[in-house]
C-alpha cells in the first residue's frame, strides 16, 4: 500500500512488541522514500507510534517517526486538573476506607511476578535457558545454576522501571544504561543471597558489554538475549501494570491511565508548559489525545473524578454515609464481606465519573446498571485478587453484582449520592472544556476519539467500543452552523444557551467546532507556530493556564481555568465575575497586540496597561465563556 501510494499516514500499535522497532521504522520510511524518489527527507512518511512513556521517559530520538499517539499528553493534561494540595488527605481517606495502606511500587512488583508466574511463565523459562547457555560458555559464570539465574532475572524484570529498553548490537544509549542499572540495583537490594555476582552478570549481558572481545557466537547470543528480554519486559509491564495493578490501587482512579503514574498527583502550570515546550521542540507533529480505544476511562469520566482531589473532606463525608447505608446490602463470602473495601471504593468513584446526564432525579436505566456491573466484573477479574479470568470466583462475583443492583435501586442511597454527583459533574464539565481546548491548540495533531465530540462517559473496553450515535452529533453540528462567526450578539446568545443546558454536550461540540474552524483558517500558525507560556499573577494565578501561539502569519492566546471546585469553594456555578478573579491577570509578551476577539463569543477585549507591560484580566477573559481563545482584532489569525 505504501509503494502504491494508497495511504498517507500510519499509526503503529504497540511497537514495543517488535524485536527492533527502530529498524522497522527505517524500513517504512525507506519504502516511502523509494516510491517517491525522495531520499533527502529522513521522515518522508507521517508515522506515529503507540509508544507508552512512563515518568520522564522520552521517545528514542533515533526513531524515524513523528511522535507518539498521545498517551503522554493525556496524562500531562489530566494532571492539570488534579489538586496536589489534596494528596495527603486522599491518602488518609483511602487508607481509612481499606483499613490498610498500599505501597503502589511494591504492589506493581507483586503484580508483575504474578503475571510472570501464571501467564508468561514459559517465555521466562526460555529467557532463563538462553541466559544459562551464555553463563555456561564462560568459566567465570558457569557455576551459576539455572534456578539462580531465573530467580535473579525475575527480580530484575519485576523492578524494571519502563516498558522496555532499545539495546541493539550497534548501540546502548545512556537512557537504556540508566534504566537497566536501576532495575538491577533494585533487584540486588532485595536479594537475600550472599552472592550478588549473578546480578552483575545479568547487567553486563543486558548492556551487551559482556560480549566485548568475545567470540562471534558468544556476541550473537548476548545481543539476541538482550533484545528478546526487551520484548518480554514490555508485554509484562502492560499486563502487570495496566491490566492488574491499575485495578488494585484505587486511591484516585483518574490517575490510573495508560502511560500514567498514580503516584504523580497533579501537574503544575509550569510543569505543563515545560513539557509542551519540549514536545514542540523535538516532536512538534505528534498526536495529541485525551481518549483512545485503550483508555481506562474516557476523558470526561476522568475530568469528573479529578474533582475529588479538590474536595477531599466532602468526598470523605459522602463515603462514610454510603458505606453505612450500604453495609446491609453486602453478603458474606468465605468469612469476608463482598464486595471488599477496595472494590466498593472503586465502585463509588466509577459512579461519580460515569453517571449519565438525564438521571439526576431518579433511578438509573437498566442499561447503565448493566454497564457498571460488567465494568466492575472486569475490574475484579483484572485485579486477580478475589477472582480472575482464569479462575472465576462465582459466589463473590454474584454477591458484588447483587450489591451493585441493590445500591443503584436504593432511594436512600440515591438521595445522598445525586446531589454530590451533580456538583462533581458541574466541575467535571468545566475541566472537560478546558482540556478539550488545550488539546486542540497545543503543538501537535489533535485526536478526537469517536463519540467524544459530545460528553462521553464510557469506561474501559468493551464499554468504549459501543456504536456511536452520529445522527445526534450531526444534528447538533448543523444547528451550530446556523450561527455565523463574527456576530458577537448571536454567538453570545448561543453560548449562554449552551451553558444553560450543558448536559447535552453541545457546549463541548461548540468549542471543538470553533477551534477546528480557526485551525483550518490558520494552518501555518497551528502547525508551525511557537508555543509561548504566558505568566499569570494575582490571588488566583494558579487557577489559570495560559499561552500564546505565534507565527509570522498570525497569533492567538489560549486561557483556561483549572481547579474550579476549589476556586469556587464548591459552589456549582461558572467561573466568572470580577468578584471571583479579583486581581488575577495574564501578562502578554511584547508585540502581541492590544485588542483581541474571543473566538467563542465574538466579543472584543482590550489589553490593559500594566507596569510590566500589557495584561488581560481573568475576569474579562472568562466573563461570558469558561474558556477563552483570543485572536487579534485586526484579523491576523
Amino acid at each position: 500500500m505504501l509503494r502504491e501510494g494508497k495511504i498517507d499516514g500510519l499509526r503503529i500499535d504497540h511497537p514495543d512488541g517488535l524485536y527492533n522497532p527502530r529498524e522497522y521504522f527505517e524500513r517504512l520510511q525507506g519504502i516511502q522514500a523509494a516510491s517517491r524518489g525522495d531520499i533527502c527527507d529522513t521522515k518522508p512518511y507521517y508515522i506515529v507510534a503507540e509508544k507508552i512513556l512512563t515518568g520522564n521517559e522520552t521517545l528514542p530520538d533515533s526513531w524515524r517517526i513523528h511522535g507518539t499517539t498521545g498517551y503522554n499528553f493525556t496524562n500531562l493534561v489530566n494532571g492539570l486538573f488534579i489538586d496536589p494540595a489534596g494528596e495527603r488527605r486522599m491518602d488518609r481517606i483511602y487508607r481509612a476506607f481499606l483499613g490498610k495502606g498500599i505501597d503502589f511500587r511494591e504492589s506493581l512488583s507483586e503484580c508483575k511476578k504474578l503475571v510472570m508466574d501464571r501467564w508468561l511463565n514459559s517465555e521466562l523459562n526460555v529467557l532463563a535457558t538462553q541466559l544459562n547457555r551464555i553463563a555456561l560458555a564462560d568459566r567465570h559464570t558457569c557455576d551459576f545454576t539455572l534456578k539462580a539465574l531465573r530467580d535473579a532475572l525475575t527480580e530484575v524484570i519485576a523492578k524494571f522501571p519502563v516498558y522496555r529498553t532499545y539495546v541493539t548490537g550497534e548501540e546502548v544509549s545512556p537512557t537504556d544504561q540508566r534504566h537497566i542499572t536501576e532495575a538491577v540495583n533494585g533487584a540486588k537490594a532485595r536479594s537475600r543471597s550472599t552472592d550478588s555476582t549473578v546480578y552483575d552478570f545479568i547487567r553486563e549481558v543486558l548492556l551487551t558489554s559482556r560480549a566485548e572481545g568475545r567470540p562471534e557466537a558468544y556476541q550473537r547470543a548476548v545481543i539476541h538475549f538482550a533484545m528478546r528480554f526487551q520484548q518480554y519486559t514490555s508485554a509484562l509491564m502492560a499486563k502487570g501494570l495496566e491490566d492488574t495493578c491499575f485495578y488494585r490501587y484505587n486511591r484516585l482512579v483518574s490517575l490510573n491511565e495508560v502511560g500514567g503514574d498514580p503516584l504523580h498527583f497533579g501537574v503544575s502550570p509550569q510543569e505543563f508548559h515545560g513539557k509542551i515546550q519540549a514536545r514542540a521542540r523535538y516532536w512538534p507533529h505528534e498526536m495529541v489525545a485525551t481518549s483512545t480505544h485503550d483508555s481506562k476511562r474516557s476523558e470526561d469520566v476522568r475530568a469528573r473524578i479529578n474533582t475529588l482531589s479538590e474536595i477531599p473532606l466532602a468526598w470523605n463525608h459522602q463515603l462514610r454515609i454510603w458505606r453505612k447505608l450500604n453495609r446491609k446490602k453486602k453478603a458474606i463470602i468465605g468469612g469476608a464481606e463482598a464486595p471488599d473495601p477496595s472494590d466498593e471504593y472503586l465502585l463509588y468513584q466509577t459512579l461519580v465519573g460515569a453517571w449519565p446526564y438525564g438521571t439526576a432525579n431518579g433511578s438509573p436505566t437498566p442499561d447503565f446498571v448493566d454497564r457498571i456491573s460488567n465494568y466492575m466484573l472486569k475490574g475484579m477479574r483484572e485485579a486477580k485478587e478475589k477472582t480472575s479470568w482464569a479462575r472465576h470466583n462465582e459466589p463473590y462475583e454474584s454477591a458484588v453484582g447483587d450489591f451493585i443492583k441493590s445500591v443503584l435501586h436504593s432511594t436512600e442511597f440515591l438521595d445522598t449520592f445525586l446531589p454530590f454527583q451533580r456538583t462533581t459533574a458541574h466541575f467535571g464539565m468545566l475541566n472537560g472544556l478546558s482540556q478539550t481546548l488545550l488539546k486542540l491548540t497545543v503543538p501537535g495533531v489533535p485526536d478526537v476519539y469517536q463519540g467524544n465530540e459530545l460528553w462521553e462517559f464510557s469506561l474501559a473496553d468493551p464499554d468504549n467500543r459501543h456504536p456511536v450515535d452520529f445522527a445526534i452529533r450531526e444534528r447538533a453540528l448543523q444547528r451550530l452552523k446556523c450561527f455565523p462567526d463574527g456576530r458577537s450578539d448571536k454567538l453570545m446568545t448561543l453560548v449562554r444557551e449552551l451553558l444553560a443546558r450543558p448536559e447535552d454536550g453541545q457546549i463541548k461540540l461548540y468549542v471543538i467546532r470553533q477551534t477546528l474552524s480557526l485551525r483550518k483558517r490558520n494552518a501555518d500558525l497551528f502547525r508551525d507556530g511557537q508555543y509561548v507560556p504566558l505568566r499569570s499573577t494575582g490571588e488566583y494565578a494558579k487557577h489559570v493556564v495560559a499561552f500564546a501561539r505565534t507565527h509570522k502569519s498570525g497569533m492567538m492566546i489560549v486561557a483556561v481555568p483549572r481547579l474550579c471546585a476549589r476556586l469556587l469553594k464548591g459552589e456549582a456555578r461558572l467561573p466568572s465575575g470580577a468578584d471571583l478573579w479579583k486581581d488575577t491577570r495574564i501578562h502578554l509578551s511584547d508585540g502581541m497586540g492590544k485588542v483581541f476577539c474571543n473566538t467563542f463569543t465574538g466579543t472584543l477585549l482590550e489589553a490593559e496597561a500594566h507596569q510590566s507591560g500589557s495584561v488581560l484580566t481573568a475576569a474579562e477573559l472568562f466573563d461570558q465563556c469558561p474558556v477563552a481563545l483570543m485572536t487579534p482584532a485586526n484579523g491576523r489569525a
